[in-house]
């Protein structure tokens, strides 16, 4: 049997343009318009679907990361759209398999 890909993450917008990225039990506070280097690091790192690769096959966050960045939107750019455009995809491909 699999071991089921967890992954809670939550983007709260705060007050002075910032906002928390909640990923995994970790959170970090940066400019609601951090560039997606940042964000992407930040998931890479608190990330723990790594562990548990769906059906073995893939990482749920660096597919995800991939995804967002070829659709390429505008919305997507950096900061708080790019960030809740991974979380959308994420919750995606994990509900989808």
């Amino acid at each position: 049997m699999e071991k089921e890909t967890r992954l809670t993450s939550i983007i709260t917008l705060l007050p002075n343009n910032r906002m928390r990225l909640e990923l995994s039990g970790n959170n970090v506070e940066c400019p609601d318009d951090a560039d997606r280097a940042f964000i992407n690091s930040f998931f890479r790192r608190n990330d723990s679907s790594v562990l548990f690769p769906i059906r073995g096959k893939f990482d749920v966050t660096e597919r995800a990361i991939k995804r967002v960045q070829r659709l390429g939107k505008d919305i997507t750019r950096c900061g708080y759209g790019y960030a809740a455009a991974l979380e959308a995809e994420i919750a995606h491909i994990v509900n989808d398999f």
